[in-house]
């Protein structure tokens, strides 16, 4: 009896825990979420899946990623059994609280992610000891979370010890003090996003072991700023991105980071920049993707450092057409050149110093051929290294003129990468096929030397010919190029004025008063400050007068030339603000001389071009059109006392009425 009791209880045993088995398989099954396992880790992928809990899991999971849900709490247990996770993204939630038991039990957890989440910083939605259990923690993500951040959670995370990466948001301003808190966790990344304003910011000594500083700044000059704090810490990285006027009201002087020691990487991608210049004796990597420095490279470097450890760096996507001879000079240790995605069509810089060089990536230029000087250098170069040179994607050309170029070239294919795949156009203009370039040489070598010389007769009367049309010519277009030299501006403002009037005919929409603005202000894009928040305010807000400002009044889609020329025809006065930046500007100087033949050819002789010089230039400075302009009109200098200030901009406006 007791035996048939004992197999009984055992066949019972065995069928409930069967049931309970198949009913959690088919549960697990029936969950929205993506499961799959790398390198024997299980991983489930919940996110976008409108779930507004965590669901019932199993234990044994390494990394879950819950983001873009709706999820609104943590205040219960629902991950107390993931004893093995070490990956939790919760990001792009709802998530309003948190308590001391949320992430119980995550005793492995490397990565918490809380970022744009409905999170405040506040102890009672961001308890002090929620994030105790949590004795692993590597990263923790908490920004875009609130909308306000006067409170940080600095308390919260003042016992995570091993935490080496965190991302918040703060606004630097007094409170920054309170950044004192990360001097008791060994945070090597600080990952600092949204600062809109920086005055008055005292970093702590005590921030010592700070290794990388990432942040995102808008329209503010933050060089002075950085050569106060980088030498109080060891900092290894340093990441400036996506900042709009990075160099504004910086002059070369403030523009110069002295890097400390530690720092190994500098990144300054995407910000617009149009010079830079940088001391950084111990950076190994610089990046300046996405700027705009191609003018300032012409005749300058990046680095006025004269020894440098640089090993890498990237000029890509910077509109470089032409190098400074001596661009790497100095930089002995170079690895890694990116020149990818510019307009260079040569190489001009000396590359015989480069010992190191590993890669020279030229990819996605206009070079149609590399000159006999740098390749006979690389030539050299080349004995001593495995340097590579990656030429693909230009518009190389395969003609006689080539030739010695291209012989060069195949001498050292094997430095060349991808040297098969290359491909040129001929003198008839069509293209070698793909993957053919290594054949194409010395088929290109063989047939230019086919070709049959001349008598020396008939040499010598083609050239005399040739000579004498030539000189014929040479002359004439001399003498139209004087005349036209002469006559540009008038010939240009003549050109985008009969244009204008054409299509003014054919809307047939005339305006009901002589002109459309009071006054047109010419500016660099350096200068938009003074416009925008002195020039606007003093003349149309406090004096009632209507300004045209391009970045503001300029028609979007029509060509920039005709926005120009209709600006100074519909306005009473135009008004150049003179600084070093609007003489280099190309668009400035053609405003000024449309402005310059408006006075002349189509306001019978009257002025309308004003001259406001808001920096101190000497005559040197200047172009010989604008020295022959001041020296028979009147210009006003802008003052450097409050008073004047008052006065000046009473004769703005009254030169502006006359």
């Amino acid at each position: 009896m007791e035996q048939t009791l004992f197999y009984s209880f055992l066949l019972l045993l065995i069928v409930s825990s069967s049931y309970q088995y198949f009913f959690n398989t088919a549960r697990l099954e029936q969950l929205p979420c993506t499961k799959y396992y790398n390198k024997g880790e299980l991983y489930y992928d919940c996110s976008n899946k409108n779930l507004i809990t965590i669901p019932d899991l199993p234990t044994n999971i390494v990394y879950l990623n819950l983001q873009h849900n709706k999820i609104v709490d943590l205040t219960s247990y629902h991950l107390r059994n993931m004893g093995n996770l070490k990956v939790l993204d919760l990001s792009f939630n709802y998530l309003k609280s948190i308590n001391n038991v949320s992430f119980h039990g995550l005793m492995m957890l490397q990565q918490l992610r809380l970022n744009n989440n409905k999170l405040e910083y506040d102890v009672t939605v961001f308890p002090i000891s929620c994030l105790l259990p949590l004795k692993s923690l590597k990263l923790l993500s908490v920004q875009n979370n609130g909308n306000g951040f006067t409170n940080y959670p600095l308390k919260q995370i003042a016992h995570l010890t091993n935490l080496e990466v965190l991302q918040m948001d703060i606004s630097m301003d007094s409170k920054t003090s309170r950044l004192l808190a990360l001097s008791y966790t060994p945070t090597e990344v600080l990952i600092i996003q949204n600062v809109l304003q920086y005055d008055n910011i005292n970093y702590s000594t005590t921030i010592g072991h700070l290794c990388y500083l990432y942040k995102n700044l808008t329209e503010q000059c933050v060089w002075k700023l950085f050569n106060k704090i980088l030498n109080r810490t060891s900092i290894r990285q340093l990441h400036l991105s996506n900042i709009f006027g990075l160099n504004q009201n910086c002059t070369p002087t403030q523009a110069v980071i002295n890097a400390p020691p530690s720092l190994q990487i500098v990144n300054l991608t995407m910000n617009n920049l149009t010079w830079i210049a940088l001391n950084l004796s111990s950076v190994v990597s610089l990046y300046l993707v996405h700027n705009r420095l191609g003018n300032y490279l012409v005749n300058n470097s990046y680095l006025i450092t004269q020894s440098s450890k640089l090993e890498n760096i990237s000029l890509s996507h910077n509109q470089i057409y032409k190098l400074n001879t001596e661009i790497f000079n100095g930089q002995p240790y170079l690895k890694h050149i990116d020149l990818s995605f510019n307009f260079l069509s040569n190489i001009s810089f000396d590359p015989s110093h480069l010992e190191n060089l590993q890669i020279l990536n030229l990819t996605y230029n206009h070079i149609k051929f590399l000159n006999e000087k740098f390749m006979k250098k690389i030539v050299t170069l080349k004995k001593n290294n495995n340097t590579k040179i990656d030429l693909r994607n230009n518009p190389l050309l395969c003609t006689c003129y080539t030739v010695p170029s291209l012989k060069l070239m195949w001498q050292i294919h094997q430095h060349f990468i991808n040297f098969s795949q290359y491909q040129c156009t001929y003198e008839n203009g069509t293209r070698s096929k793909a993957n053919s370039f290594d054949k194409v040489i010395p088929y290109l070598v063989q047939d230019c030397f086919k070709l049959k010389p001349k008598t020396k007769n008939t040499t010598t009367l083609t050239l005399s010919v040739s000579l004498t049309v030539f000189g014929i010519i040479t002359a004439m277009l001399l003498s139209s190029a004087v005349v036209i030299y002469k006559q540009r501006w008038k010939l240009r403002y003549m050109y985008y004025t009969a244009r204008m009037k054409y299509i003014s005919k054919e809307n047939e929409e005339e305006n009901s008063s002589e002109y459309n603005y009071d006054a047109f202000i010419s500016y660099s894009d350096e200068d938009r400050i003074f416009v925008i928040d002195h020039c606007i305010k003093k003349l149309e807000e406090d004096r009632n007068l209507k300004l045209c400002i391009h970045e503001r009044d300029f028609i979007p889609g029509h060509d920039i030339n005709n926005n120009m020329v209709t600006a100074i025809q519909t306005s009473r006065k135009t008004i150049c603000i003179i600084t070093r930046s609007f003489l280099e500007s190309d668009f400035c100087m053609f405003e000024l001389n449309m402005a310059r033949m408006e006075s002349t050819h189509s306001r019978n002789g009257k002025n309308i071009l004003f001259l406001v010089f808001y920096e101190k230039l000497s005559s040197k400075d200047l172009p010989l059109v604008l020295c022959e302009h001041i020296q028979k009109q009147s210009y006003i200098q802008y003052p450097s006392n409050e008073m004047g200030i008052a006065i000046f901009w009473d004769k703005i406006s009254d030169a502006i009425n006359a």
